[in-house]
């Protein structure tokens, strides 16, 4: 990843999140809390949970979109592999190129409950709260105020 080069406080906060193993976490978790989730998703698996679509999706960065999950050499692949920063923050490859006094204006420092929720639905994250992981992550940004 590159965004760790200039951000090495952000990629160390990251590490100790479940976002930093969540691709792991399909092939580390007990066959009944795979099939728990499956239930409660409605998805039948006819393959295991970290080779299904509808599991994998919420575990990498950008699945099947340009640049991102799955990768087209094993290094870029290792990059997107769980839920890294561009997740959270879009893609940052005009970021990366910006003019420093342009970069902030380049990536989504923010993240808002609407973009976590994608994955941290009522089924996936019964219990999620967007304000309170928000205080245990420590690089988060306040959510944008809204203009009204």
């Amino acid at each position: 990843m590159r965004c760790r080069s200039c951000h090495i406080a952000e990629f160390t906060a990251w590490k100790s999140t479940p976002h930093a193993h969540a691709l792991a976490t399909l092939s580390t978790a007990p066959d009944s809390a795979i099939a728990k989730m499956a239930a409660s998703l409605k998805v039948t698996l006819k393959a295991p949970a970290a080779s299904n679509d509808a599991c994998v999706v919420c575990h990498v960065t950008g699945f099947h979109l340009p640049g991102g999950h799955p990768a087209a050499d094993s290094l870029k692949n290792v990059a997107v592999s769980n839920v890294t920063c561009e997740s959270c923050h879009g893609p940052g490859g005009r970021h990366v190129t910006a003019a420093l006094a342009e970069k902030k204006k380049t990536i989504q420092r923010a993240v808002s409950p609407t973009l976590c929720v994608q994955c941290h639905t009522t089924a996936t994250s019964p219990s999620f709260a967007f304000d309170e992981y928000r205080k245990r992550d420590p690089h988060m940004t306040p959510p944008p105020k809204s203009e009204n």
